[in-house]
């Protein structure tokens, strides 16, 4: 017999035994009920996915996402994007990054508690363009790509004040 199934069957009427072994059930525990979830795949398109030239499995793969506006679901799209593609493509890579490149830091999401170990890893790296100091002090290319970021009528003005 699969242990598994038996699990499911054991969860399915006694659903408070998963917090019995976790050791930390949650006050309402016995509000809890088991479910078998189908989820139906999305397609996704990511825009930033940077490979190696030798896809033998002990490469990084990198996802860079570019946020400029507030997005309230971006980390769960940008996870659950991340998630699909290594798993697709596991045999392709030995790890992965992701860079979150955003405006400022109030573009970024505002709930990220769900996301905190993720966050805090050294698997994600948050950028804020306005935060990377003097424009005249950036590497050429990334000076070009907060330039893009300045509204037309500042571009003089920021190099000017800088």
């Amino acid at each position: 017999m699969r242990r598994d199934t038996l699990f499911y069957r054991i969860f399915k009427e006694f659903p408070e035994l998963l917090f019995q072994l976790t050791g930390d059930p949650p006050l309402n525990a016995a509000d809890y009920r088991f479910n078998s979830v189908a989820v139906k795949e999305p397609t996704f398109t990511i825009d930033g996915v940077f490979e190696p030239l030798v896809l033998d499995g002990t490469g990084t793969m990198y996802l860079a996402e570019v946020q400029m506006q507030p997005d309230p679901k971006l980390y769960e799209r940008i996870f659950a994007e991340l998630f699909s593609l290594f798993y697709r493509s596991r045999e392709l890579y030995n790890d992965w990054q992701c860079v979150m490149i955003y405006l400022s830091r109030s573009t970024e999401q505002r709930f990220t508690h769900p996301y905190r170990a993720l966050l805090n890893s050294d698997q994600v790296q948050i950028i804020y363009l306005d935060e990377l100091g003097n424009i005249r002090d950036l590497h050429l290319i990334v000076s070009l790509a907060v330039l893009t970021t300045v509204p037309p009528t500042r571009h003089q003005q920021k190099l000017e004040t800088s």
